[in-house]
């Protein structure tokens, strides 16, 4: 059976694949993804250009990086551009730029990061001292345990072993980040092998109560020992399993967007991502691993603070407002509190192979926000509740 469906396929492919004459397709495009930044670049484009003519090939749609950004870019850029638009001309090939990518939105982003999507922050408490506001810090989930204290038995209290995780989950008290124990997961040869999707996955949670529509930061400690893992995660979703909070794995080190793997030995690093509650009034969060096949991981010191306001969107349609704690009265920025903005939004460091543009249009999973800066004639007091 595999036999005839594969030669089925290899029969599609080959059909769609089969040339069609230039009476079928007046224009014939290529694609050209490399960046002509460099000069080789320019000279890889102008040498497919000449065998895409011969072949019959009329438009070329050049997919170059860079092409959204021009004003950061310097002069051998756009000698190189000239030097490409002439090749062309001589060759008798039309470009097409690709001006407007979508899915990668840095492009756009990058000349205003208040462009990108946004999720609701409703009713965050603030707590005014010496002229400005900043989160208040006790308006968090309580997470019970967080430090992965041993319990009875040796089990870590308040975390419930999922699937199969009893099987690799441990309490350490030799070695741990502070307290008295840490979590400890090792012994991942027990785990069964099936089903397919689960196998490998050593993972503890525990249920919280939240408030809608908040925002947070969550912090953990992690140690590695001869780790062979697929991924290192800390996952936060909603109580009833319909929706997933947080959609980014735990760093990894060294980062590698194709094959996240977990540093086999890494002594103990504080790693970092945010959230936000949406809708739900109960969350699960759970610290673990996916595919993990040998050695060991340990995780200690798990938590949550209010992540305040980095990375605020400031646009017409996404609005600012700060009112009393009981909602009655609404301060005037400009008036009761200065203009809010955060500097350091999609000012995170871009990949190397952008190394060409200063920072923008790329954001970090937490950095320090600004706080809530009051006017001299403000209205609102030291000690008031925002």
């Amino acid at each position: 059976m595999r036999t005839v469906w594969l030669f089925f396929a290899l029969a599609v492919i080959a059909v769609i694949c089969a040339p069609a004459g230039a009476a079928d397709f007046p224009q014939q495009w290529f694609r050209f993804g490399e960046s002509i930044v460099e000069p080789e670049g320019a000279d890889n484009l102008i040498a497919l250009m000449e065998r895409a003519k011969k072949a019959g090939y009329t438009h070329v749609l050049v997919d170059d990086v860079y092409i959204q950004t021009l004003r950061a870019m310097p002069q051998e850029y756009f000698d190189n551009i000239g030097r490409v638009r002439k090749a062309a001309d001589e060759i008798g090939i039309v470009i097409i730029p690709n001006i407007f990518n979508v899915g990668y939105s840095w492009r756009v982003l990058w000349y205003d990061s208040n462009l990108a999507a946004g999720l609701p922050v409703k009713n965050a408490p603030f707590i005014v001292a010496n002229g400005q506001a900043l989160p208040d810090p006790a308006a968090i989930p309580e997470i019970v345990n967080g430090g992965f204290e041993a319990g009875e038995e040796g089990r870590i209290e308040a975390w419930q072993p999922e699937g199969n995780a009893d099987l690799c989950v441990t309490a350490d008290s030799v070695v741990k980040h502070s307290g008295l124990s840490s979590l400890k997961m090792t012994g991942f040869d027990a785990l069964p092998r099936e089903p397919r999707e689960a196998r490998g996955a050593c993972q503890v949670s525990q249920n919280v109560a939240v408030e809608p529509f908040k925002y947070y930061r969550v912090t953990i400690w992690r140690k590695t020992q001869d780790l062979n893992a697929a991924a290192s995660n800390l996952f936060i979703r909603s109580s009833d399993g319909k929706r997933h909070l947080c959609y980014t794995n735990l760093e990894v080190d060294p980062v590698d967007d194709l094959n996240d793997y977990v540093a086999a030995d890494s002594d103990w690093t504080q790693l970092q991502l945010s959230f936000n509650t949406l809708e739900t009034t109960g969350m699960t969060i759970g610290v673990g691993l996916e595919g993990a096949r040998s050695g060991t991981v340990w995780w200690d010191d798990l938590k949550i603070e209010p992540a305040g306001l980095a990375n605020v969107l400031r646009r017409p349609i996404k609005p600012f407002v700060v009112t009393s704690a009981d909602g009655d009265t609404v301060y005037v920025e400009g008036r009761d509190f200065r203009y809010v903005a955060d500097p350091l939004m999609g000012k995170a460091a871009m990949p190397d192979f952008l190394s060409y543009l200063p920072p923008g249009g790329s954001f970090d999973i937490w950095h320090q926000g600004p706080p809530i800066r009051l006017t001299e004639n403000s209205s609102i007091k030291d000690g008031e509740t925002l």
